[in-house]
């Protein structure tokens, strides 16, 4: 019998309870509307005393949740054998989940600030055919979670202790790969589009107010409005730009700061053909990938990442489902020749004539079919709707909206422009964006379905849109060269069937 049978079946650390809880709170804050709009609507129909029911109500679930928490806790059990992880849950719903060693595509780690000074860690799995974690475990000790993945990165169900010295002594050391510090959390935070959701918020806050409070705010503008015209035209725009910038630096530092939250000391390494990075301020997040398992190379470079010359890296590997969230590996922030020696890493010996320079001059532009096709689209139809409302109004004024013609033919132009790709014997890069930079590599070898279709249009040009479908999306391009979509299939298709190795 294995050590890992002699330990039999086990519960985490009582401090599970904390993981539970976040848990239960995640699945609440996830479905709020159908949580929380049956006690809004007995809250509004409630004739007593509100203060006192909203106090009792509070207390009622507080204790529900902690109750709840500790019950789940109770019945989670794991057992690890020599070839799988066993975890038995749920308190009326009763269920069992076994993971094979050989299924485990990467084992993360989270460290909470009240797990660090425990020093515990909530070991998660991402397993093969799964969309995000099939798998969990709460609250081990490190010990524990660096078994698991030592197991994972030796490739071998289990490790015997006469074994583990050698096994130790093969594997290759860490070489740290990248390290981010406080000027890449600033341009993380400037780049993060999502701080701009905070204006979605200001709405229905601004609806739940009290009419008094709504009355106050209103006659604290019409005063300071008075106030302003007393001092000139110019004197009232300068205060309302200065109020607009001190929303939107306000807007930067929240966004900075989430970004210190989430990053705050990244780590990038690589052993053994596998990527690992951890960050995180109160939380430490651990996430690992094998190259391998790496079906897209992505870098993104939006208009401020580009204002820094910086790209935000992903790797996608293999998931089922329609949201691959937990499959991708992110590098937030990274200049050009990291990204570079990233791809190389990833692709290994393999795609060695790819490029990821998003201005490689190999780059193969689309046909101008493209463009024109999309002119056409986007421009004809609301225009002629334009002149026809005019004609039938006699009105002129409907005319002015022509000017988004010459708007809409410029953007289509620069979207042409920078939409191109390359290829080599091994895989190919395609290249889009319109104020930044998009660049998605793959090998082809790791396609698992292709088509070729054609519009009546596009047949009497000889153009076609090629798609190339991959264990985690497709890639797709449009407007080539039919002849070029045809060999580029056949050749693809040659690939997949003559390759010995691994797609996932």
């Amino acid at each position: 019998m294995s050590k890992a049978d002699a330990l039999g079946w086990q519960r985490a650390s009582p401090l599970a309870v904390v993981f539970f809880i976040g848990r239960i709170v995640q699945a609440i804050v996830k479905n709020a509307v159908q949580s929380l709009a049956p006690l809004a609507a007995f809250l509004v129909a409630y004739r007593g005393d509100v203060k006192s029911m909203i106090t009792i109500i509070a207390t009622v679930a507080t204790v529900a949740l902690i109750v709840s928490a500790v019950l789940r806790y109770w019945f989670f059990r794991f057992r690890i054998e020599d070839e799988q992880i066993r975890i038995r849950e749920g308190v009326v719903r009763k269920k069992q989940l076994d993971i094979k060693f050989d299924r485990i595509q990467g084992v993360n780690t989270e460290q909470n600030f009240i797990f660090r000074i425990f020093n515990l860690f909530t070991v998660r799995f991402d397993t093969a055919g799964s969309a995000g974690e099939e798998g969990y475990l709460p609250a081990v000790r490190q010990s524990l979670a660096e078994d698991l993945q030592s197991r994972l990165r030796l490739r071998t169900p289990v490790v015997e202790a006469e074994d583990e010295a050698q096994a130790v002594e093969d594997a290759s050391p860490e070489k740290t790969l990248l390290r981010l510090g406080l000027g890449d959390m600033v341009r993380i935070g400037l780049a993060d589009r999502r701080a701009l959701l905070v204006f979605a918020f200001l709405g229905p806050v601004f609806e739940q107010m009290g009419e008094q409070t709504q009355r106050a705010i209103a006659d604290y503008a019409e005063t300071a409005a008075g106030q302003l015209a007393a001092f000139g035209y110019w004197a009232g725009v300068m205060v309302v730009v200065g109020f607009v910038l001190f929303i939107l630096i306000l807007l930067a530092g929240f966004s900075i700061i989430a970004a210190v939250l989430r990053y705050h000391d990244f780590q990038l390494s690589f052993a053994d053909n596998r990527l690992r990075a951890v960050g995180g301020l109160l939380t430490r997040h651990e996430n690992t990938m094998r190259t391998g398992k790496v079906q897209v190379f992505r870098a993104r470079q939006g208009l401020v990442m580009r204002m820094f010359g910086r790209f935000k890296l992903s790797a996608s590997q293999a998931a089922s489902g329609k949201t691959p969230t937990n499959k991708t590996f992110t590098v937030p922030v990274a200049d050009l020749a990291f990204t570079e020696r990233l791809h190389r890493l990833i692709f290994d010996e393999e795609g060695r004539r790819l490029s990821v320079r998003p201005d490689d001059a190999r780059f193969l532009r689309m046909s101008p079919m493209w463009f024109r096709s999309r002119v056409l689209q986007w421009t004809l139809p609301p225009a002629m709707v334009i002149v026809l409302l005019t004609l039938a109004t006699g009105d002129l004024a409907p005319l002015r909206m022509l000017l988004f013609v010459p708007l809409t033919v410029l953007l289509t132009y620069q979207a042409w422009s920078r939409f191109g790709y390359l290829y080599d014997e091994d895989g190919l890069v395609r290249r889009s964006g319109l104020f930044g930079w998009r660049v998605d590599a793959f090998l082809f070898r790791k396609v698992q379905r292709i088509t070729i279709k054609q519009s009546p249009f596009q047949r009497r040009r000889g153009v076609a849109t090629l798609r190339m479908y991959l264990a985690s999306g497709s890639v797709r391009l449009p407007y080539i060269d039919a002849r070029t979509a045809t060999e580029l299939r056949d050749y693809i298709l040659f690939k997949v069937e003559s390759s010995q190795r691994a797609w996932h």
